[in-house]
């Protein structure tokens, strides 16, 4: 790969932290590019430059309305969909995204607060990267609970993770040791939380994972912008979320 010389390094950068500044308000589609070109901007190619260009004018071509339901909170639910990859970015780090919505029983639904970056844990599988994902996720999904119910002055909602990763959500539902000795602690720690019900754990299929194409080259954002343009939860969504059918 042709490497970029000082000048294109500084538009390189320029151009990523518009990039940054965008996906963070109004565009969760471009997570993923945006984390990755802002990680290789020191080593960057001519690749990555073309990458970027490719982010600048797909935010053009393809624009994106994010619309916010009236919810009844009451009724309501904090739903958390994560995802990692393992070694993804150029120093071999592992890199994690999520999108925490706030979905009423209807299926309506509102994106209340997303990122994609790289985990700041060395990460030796699969598994220790969809732990630390998960833990940060759930983290954040713990404080908009938190400011929700002061804000709103109602009771705490439920909180369900959504996983497309079958070894991490048979972990938190087993009492078997992890073999990897640095990762007992973080996923007892999930597990309490699994036990003590301050969350529900469900797994998905990858197919309608709406976080994968926050840590995956190439990954389909259709499902994400569909519910983000209209509001609402697939069928398929909403019966896993909810366990029953919607109306």
């Amino acid at each position: 790969m042709l490497s970029i010389n000082e000048y294109e390094k500084q538009q390189l950068r320029a151009v990523c932290g518009q990039l940054l500044w965008v996906s963070t308000q109004t565009r969760p589609d471009i997570a993923y590019t945006t984390c990755f070109a802002s990680n290789c901007v020191n080593q960057g190619t001519i690749a990555d430059l073309k990458m970027v260009n490719k982010a600048v004018k797909l935010l053009k071509k393809e624009p994106l309305t994010l619309k916010f339901r009236k919810l009844c909170f009451a009724e309501s639910l904090i739903v958390i969909f994560y995802d990692a990859s393992f070694g993804n970015l150029k120093d071999g780090s592992s890199q994690g995204g999520f999108i925490i919505f706030l979905v009423s029983s209807s299926g309506k639904c509102c994106p209340i607060t997303w990122q994609s970056r790289k985990i700041r844990r060395v990460c030796k599988s699969t598994l220790a990267a969809e732990s630390w994902a998960m833990i940060e996720a759930v983290e954040s999904g713990e404080l908009v609970k938190t400011q929700f119910c002061e804000v709103t002055q109602t009771q705490e909602l439920d909180v369900v993770v959504l996983t497309d990763c079958k070894s991490l959500h048979d972990t938190l539902h087993s009492s078997k040791n992890v073999d990897d000795k640095g990762l007992r602690i973080p996923i007892a720690c999930l597990r309490q939380r699994v036990r003590d019900k301050e969350m529900k754990v469900h797994w998905i299929s990858t197919k309608i994972q709406l976080a994968d194409c926050f840590t995956k080259a190439g990954a389909p954002n259709a499902p994400l912008r569909e519910v983000l343009c209209t509001g609402q939860f697939s069928h398929e969504l909403y019966k896993v979320v909810f366990n029953k059918e919607m109306n």
